[in-house]
Order: structure tokens, then sequence, then C-alpha cells
């Protein structure tokens, strides 16, 4: 909501001046930085897997289970399931996209998971 206040420049004055550069150093760092990384991690993964299963299927199953254990939290125990399905699609498109060129692919997949995550950040103010 902070972020809806400043953006607008509405509600009391020292709630949008409550919104610090940590906070919005946070919302880069989990909207665009950490999808950059992840993306980058995964990817190199998923380029290690393709030595050891020419199946594609198999290669996206292994990495979308290694994504969604990489988001796993105990305190959000069904955070898991919750990020199965864009992992999945995530894996999928790269290897797709991968038979063009890896940074291709790669840039696909980090827009992608930014779009995710800035999709989940703004449902969550709204929630």
């Amino acid at each position: 909501m902070k972020m809806i206040a400043l953006a607008f420049n509405i509600g009391d004055d020292e709630k949008v001046n409550a919104v610090h550069f940590d906070d919005l150093f946070n919302i880069f760092k989990n909207i665009v930085l950490n999808p950059a990384i992840e993306t980058f991690i995964i990817a190199f993964f998923i380029h290690w897997l393709k030595q050891f299963f020419e199946k594609k299927i198999y290669i996206i199953i292994i990495s979308t289970l290694l994504f969604a254990a990489l988001h796993f939290r105990l305190e959000y125990p069904l955070w898991f399931f919750g990020v199965l399905w864009p992992s999945f699609i995530l894996s999928t498109v790269f290897l797709t996209w991968r038979s063009i060129s890896f940074w291709k692919a790669y840039i696909v997949c980090t827009i992608i998971h930014i779009m995710h995550n800035a999709t989940a950040y703004m449902l969550t103010l709204f929630l």
C-alpha cells in the first residue's frame, strides 16, 4: 500500500514518506535482481542436465523440482506447490529457446520470471 500511496501521492504525508530506500531496494531485488540470478543458475543447471538426459521432459521435471525446492520455506511449506507451475513453464521455455541461443533463452526466461514476480508482488498489495 505504501508504494501505491507514494506513486499517486495520496494519503497521509507521514505514511507516504515512510517508504525508504531499503523498501525500494527490496522491491527491486525481489522483482528484478533475484529472478535474473535465479534464472541464470537454473539455465546452467538445465545445460548441465542435458549431458545426462536426452528427453526434454526429464530435464524439465528435474529442473522444475529443483527450482521449486529452492523456493521452499519452512514458514510457508505450500509455497513449493505454488512455484511448480511457473517453474515448469520457465524450464520448458528455456529449453525451447535454447535451441536458438543460450542468451536469448536466458533473456526470455528472465523477462517471464520478472513479470511473474511483479504480478505476485502487485497481488500482495491488494490481498
